[in-house]
C-alpha cells in the first residue's frame, strides 16, 4: 500500500461490503487504520446510518492519520 496505489484495500472493501451494501444498519469490523483507504472505500459503499469500527493496535498510526491526513 502507498498513497499512489491502493487498489487491493479499494478490492477488499468492495468484496466485504457487496452482501450489506444495501442494509441500512450495516455493522463492519476493519483490522487496521494503515492510511484509511479501506475505511473510506467501505463507508464509500455502505448506507449512511452503518456502523463501522476500525480496530488499529498502534496508537501512533491514529496520530499519524489526525495529523496528517485529517
Amino acid at each position: 500500500m502507498n498513497s499512489r496505489i491502493h487498489g487491493s484495500e479499494d478490492a477488499l472493501a468492495e468484496l466485504g461490503c457487496q452482501k450489506i451494501a444495501n442494509q441500512p444498519r450495516a455493522r463492519v469490523l476493519i483490522g487496521g487504520l494503515g492510511m484509511g483507504y479501506t475505511l473510506r472505500s467501505a463507508l464509500d459503499r455502505l448506507e449512511v446510518k452503518a456502523q463501522l469500527v476500525v480496530a488499529e493496535l498502534v496508537p501512533a498510526v491514529v496520530r499519524w492519520n489526525r495529523t496528517f491526513l485529517a
